[in-house]
């Protein structure tokens, strides 16, 4: 079993956010309105990530159980989407395609880190997180 390094005169801290912030990061600078981005916004919009990912995965577990599996697929994503309101804004990922070889598919599926770019700025430009911060600066 794998022991935690402690630096001296330090103790184990937990990490508080999954995701590796300086990726969040780039990510929001890579958007031209972002000039800065400050610790707290990053760590801000890193959780916020994490707590939708696990809803939706949630919810789309419940559709890979109803078809009696344990790995979730594209259509039990596309029926978490489908039947949950909260989630109508990711309709345009949610195409339905036809069945086709494995190469074709590969070459047509978007990178993962494009759909993340995509939900870190539609949650930076949420209203939760204006009323929680106040007015957006310009």
């Amino acid at each position: 079993m794998a022991e935690a390094v402690v630096v001296a005169g330090e103790e184990e801290r937990p990490r508080l956010s999954r995701l590796p912030l300086s990726r969040v990061k780039s990510i929001m600078k890579a958007d031209p309105d972002v000039a800065l981005a400050a610790h707290e916004a990053v760590f801000l919009i890193a959780k916020a990530t994490e707590l939708f990912i696990e809803a939706i995965a949630k919810d789309a577990y419940g559709f890979a159980l109803q078809g009696k599996r344990k790995t979730l697929q594209r259509k039990d994503l596309d029926n978490a989407v489908d039947a949950v309101d909260e989630f109508a804004f990711l309709e345009v990922f949610s195409v339905r395609r036809p069945k086709t070889s494995t190469a074709s598919n590969a070459q047509r599926r978007p990178r993962s880190h494009h759909l993340i770019k995509e939900l870190t700025g539609f949650l930076a430009s949420s209203e939760v997180v204006v009323r929680a911060f106040g007015e957006k600066r310009r």
